[in-house]
C-alpha cells in the first residue's frame, strides 16, 4: 500500500494525541478487571456504506456507532482513512489520514508509519452514527489517484475523541446508483406496454 508521506499536523489523530490515548487505554484495561470497571471504552462499528462511484465529488454515507463527533472539514485527520485499492497504480493509494497509522491492519505495514496523505477527504458531517463525505480534494487525480470500478475500498474510523478503533469496512467501486435501472423495471415496462395494446379498442375493418 502506497502511502503519502509526510509530517502530521499536530491535533486530532496525531502520534502524540493516539500516543496518549493508547495508554490511557491500557490504564483501562488494567483497570478493568475491578469491579465495577472505572471506565469503558465506546464500542464503535461501521454496518454499512453507501455506494462509491468514479467522481471526485459525490456522497459517501458511513453508518454505525460510536464515531464521535465533529465539525464539516476538508483535508486530513487522524480519525479515517480511505483506502483504494486501485487496479491501475502498483499498490493503490490512501486518503484523508495524517497521523500515526497502525501496523498490522493493512498487508505490507506490519509496522506503525507516519502518514500524512496528499489526497484529502471533504467531510460534510460527522455523528455518533453517521459519518458523510462529499468527495475528495487535494491531490485528486495525480499519479493515477482516482477511482476506478471494481477498485477495492477499505475505509477505517477512529472515535473522533476517545480515538477507539478501528472499526473497519470493506466495499468496492461500481457504477452510480443514477445509471443503473431498478431491478426487473425493463420487464415491468414490456408488460405496461402489452396491456395497454390489449386493452386499445380495435378499429373494424374496412371492406374494400
Amino acid at each position: 500500500m502506497t502511502f503519502h508521506s509526510g509530517p502530521p499536523p499536530f491535533g486530532s489523530g496525531t502520534s502524540l494525541s493516539k500516543a496518549i490515548i493508547g495508554v490511557a487505554g491500557l490504564v483501562c484495561a488494567a483497570l478493568a478487571t475491578l469491579s465495577p470497571p472505572p471506565c469503558q471504552a465506546t464500542p464503535i462499528v461501521i454496518t454499512s456504506v453507501s455506494d462509491i462511484s468514479t467522481q471526485q465529488d459525490q456522497t459517501i454515507a458511513l453508518a454505525g456507532s460510536g464515531f464521535g463527533t465533529l465539525g464539516p472539514y476538508i483535508g486530513n485527520s487522524g480519525d479515517i482513512a480511505f483506502f483504494d485499492l486501485d487496479h491501475n497504480a502498483p499498490d493503490g493509494w490512501s486518503a484523508g489520514f495524517a497521523g500515526l497509522f497502525p501496523g498490522g491492519l493493512l498487508p505490507g505495514v506490519p509496522s506503525p508509519v507516519f502518514v500524512n496523505d496528499a489526497v484529502t477527504l471533504v467531510v460534510t458531517s460527522w455523528t455518533d452514527s453517521r459519518i458523510v463525505l462529499g468527495g475528495f480534494s487535494g491531490a485528486w487525480g495525480a499519479n493515477g489517484w482516482l477511482l476506478n470500478n471494481a477498485d477495492d475500498i477499505e475505509i477505517f474510523v477512529w472515535n473522533a475523541q476517545s480515538g477507539n478503533g478501528p472499526a473497519y469496512i470493506k466495499t468496492q467501486v461500481g457504477q452510480p446508483v443514477a445509471n443503473s435501472p431498478e431491478p426487473g423495471s425493463a420487464a415491468l415496462m414490456l408488460l405496461v406496454v402489452a396491456l395497454l395494446a390489449a386493452l386499445r379498442p380495435k378499429q373494424p375493418l374496412r371492406s374494400h
